[in-house]
């Protein structure tokens, strides 16, 4: 008995310490739960933000599909608008856009072409061909002038070597170069047939 009000103290202090812990472990598993909610709650906004997306992302992709449908559609037709008009007519008009003196420019150009049988003709050459008792630096800037308008209505085309200007027919100028000729031998055969009647 007399180490039993000793026992008594310790298995008081034993209770009070498992009774802490059991209260511990209920706070510990009640915020275990709290979080578990609040993960369960994060996925399911998640998964809602996850559904609105693929939502948007389907009707982004719904509208692409249609923009490419009518770009298509309309490519198409353009096509079919070419194919309808002549390049007779095209061509003709870019001729009529045109000076005297880019005419004769382009016309010559094909010449010096030909005779050189090289494609790149230098501006000074051409130059020289044209205005034979000028020199070329006075007559230069005008000239390159001439052939820009050239350039931008894409019959001629322009590099540089070193420090020389080429210029060259392109294949658009070309074309229309044999539209001329073919154009002139249909005029000529209307005419004959005219004078044989």
């Amino acid at each position: 008995m007399v180490f039993g009000w000793l026992f008594g103290r310790n298995n008081k202090k034993i209770e009070d310490k498992i009774q802490l812990l059991n209260q511990i472990l209920q706070k510990s598993f009640l915020n275990i739960k709290g979080d578990i909610s609040s993960i369960g709650n994060w996925i399911e906004k998640f998964n809602f933000e996850n559904k609105e997306q693929n939502l948007k992302i389907q009707d982004l992709q719904n509208r692409i599909d249609f923009i490419l449908r009518v770009l298509e559609q309309k490519t198409i037709l353009s096509q079919e608008e070419k194919k309808e008009i002549p390049e007779i007519k095209i061509q003709t008009n870019i001729l009529d856009t045109l000076t005297d003196t880019q005419k004769l420019i382009f016309l010559r150009l094909n010449t010096l072409q030909k005779e050189a049988k090289d494609s790149w003709i230098t501006l000074k050459y051409l130059a020289q061909e044209l205005y034979p008792n000028k020199s070329y630096n006075s007559i230069r800037s005008t000239l390159s002038e001439y052939t820009d308008i050239l350039i931008d209505v894409g019959l001629v085309i322009k590099k540089r070597k070193g420090k020389q200007t080429l210029i060259s027919l392109t294949e658009k100028g070309q074309k229309l170069l044999e539209q001329i000729k073919s154009n002139k031998k249909q005029k000529l055969l209307s005419k004959d047939k005219i004078i044989q009647s």
